[in-house]
């Protein structure tokens, strides 16, 4: 400890050098995170130690957490990053450093982020090595004033994931949808490797996400099958995932964010547990090829087991993407009952996505009722469907004369979509879609 602290004395000033008890502490509560950098003389086989970096766990990037060793602590603040001074100008540093942030992301993997403070000759370098600034620091140390640097070590390990239940009140209710966190800097993940992520994961919807600015991701949906254009469970489980895991304080202040889908901005903000997301307004028109609504009733009844008596209205998204068909409420239990043919559905030309079947409802708890059969994108029966409301609400808004609705999605998961439906001069039509999430699991990739 003794050669540490002379190490440190002569690298920084009195009023910012540890102290000798500082520098004890960290070596006897924090050893694996203390590691030194050695280097061998020509001819000699005793090896020389030039260097060493120390850090300690702890729980938040704050001076009064970082002062302390927390071993359950996600963040490793990184306090000495020291080179001999006849050793620097030889790129030690930055090797030594490079080596000690793949060590701690192979070898501590429920370590979270690396942090540190740095005066502003050192940000290129320590940039350069990885770290994120994020701006001045509000820890004085010293005279001169500090910046806060970070680096997340879940990235260098590969991408995190989470499986998130969407629209869930309770474990096993709601959608469930894997959420990605793509890092561009890992490698290019092409299309291909999307589709193929979302097939290890089998679920109807898979999210990939990707920071692009402060509090703007990207956002593109994959289901086991094909990439479809618009998912709402799955822009829930996005959004609770940079809201919950991934925030930062521009997010935490707002409680709002934008996902920027291929053809959609979908703006999002946080409300207590709850999650309002605004979605596009679709209005549904009647099936507009010639004979292809009565195609359509007949791949109804194939599929479904839906009769032509049953149906009180059928028509189509002006989108082209879903069917809707409402049927009658004493029909509604009747729908695949004895069970479903995927391939009598995908027989019409007229939709690309889905079959929305739906009926109103007599009681109070909620508006309607609904089911969503996603054949054409691999899909058997969406447990909710959060963007089929898109085409929902304004139709039964209309039908009912309400602004505010409820549907409840009846399948063997089941779950509550609130919508609320948005007419201004100022802006186009749009319908606001809340829910809860829950996170079921998380973990990384190890696919490359």
């Amino acid at each position: 400890v003794s050669y540490f602290f002379e190490l440190e004395c002569d690298s920084s000033p009195a009023d910012e050098a540890a102290s000798f008890k500082n520098m004890k502490m960290r070596q006897a509560e924090a050893s694996p995170y203390f590691r030194v950098c050695c280097i061998g003389g020509d001819g000699v086989e005793k090896e020389e130690i030039i260097g060493f970096i120390n850090s300690t766990r702890c729980v938040s990037f704050e001076e009064e957490s970082m002062s302390h060793h927390d071993p359950e602590g996600s963040l490793l603040a990184i306090h000495s990053v020291v080179i001999r001074k006849d050793k620097r100008r030889n790129g030690y540093a930055t090797k030594m450093l490079t080596d000690y942030i793949h060590h701690i992301a192979r070898n501590h993997a429920n370590l979270e982020k690396l942090v540190l403070i740095a005066k502003q000759h050192l940000l290129r370098f320590y940039i350069s090595c990885g770290f994120k600034c994020l701006g001045l620091s509000n820890i004085v140390h010293g005279r001169d004033p500090w910046f806060d640097l970070d680096l997340d070590l879940q990235l260098m390990i590969g991408e995190k994931f989470w499986v998130v239940d969407s629209f869930a009140e309770n474990f096993g209710g709601g959608n469930p949808a894997a959420v990605v966190l793509v890092n561009p800097k890992l490698m290019n993940h092409d299309d291909t490797w999307m589709q193929i992520v979302a097939q290890e994961f089998n679920l109807s919807e898979t999210a990939f996400i990707q920071m692009y600015e402060k509090d703007v991701y990207s956002i593109r949906f994959f289901s086991p099958t094909c990439e479809v254009d618009l998912c709402g469970h799955a822009t829930l489980a996005a959004a609770a995932v940079i809201f919950e895991k991934r925030s930062d304080s521009c997010i935490e202040k707002s409680q709002r964010l934008l996902l920027k889908a291929n053809n959609h901005d979908l703006a999002i903000k946080r409300a207590n547990n709850t999650y309002i997301m605004k979605f596009p307004w679709k209005d549904t028109i009647d099936v507009p090829l010639l004979g292809a609504k009565e195609i359509l009733i007949e791949c109804l009844l194939g599929g479904l087991g839906i009769t032509k008596q049953s149906i009180i209205y059928l028509g189509i998204g002006v989108d082209n993407e879903d069917v809707l068909v409402e049927v009658k409420e004493c029909s509604f239990e009747d729908v695949g009952k004895s069970g479903f043919d995927l391939n009598e559905l995908c027989k019409p030309d007229c939709y690309t996505r889905g079959v929305i079947v739906c009926c109103r409802n007599s009681s109070k708890d909620y508006d309607f009722k609904s089911r969503f059969f996603g054949p054409k994108c691999g899909i058997a029966e969406d447990p909710v469907t959060g963007s089929a409301h898109c085409l929902l609400a304004p139709y039964f808004g209309k039908l009912l004369k309400k602004k505010r609705l409820i549907g409840h999605q009846e399948s063997s998961r089941g779950g509550i979509v609130e919508c609320e439906l948005v007419e201004n001069q100022s802006e186009a039509k749009y319908v606001m879609i809340k829910g809860s999430a829950l996170f079921a699991s998380s973990g990384v990739l190890h696919m490359k």
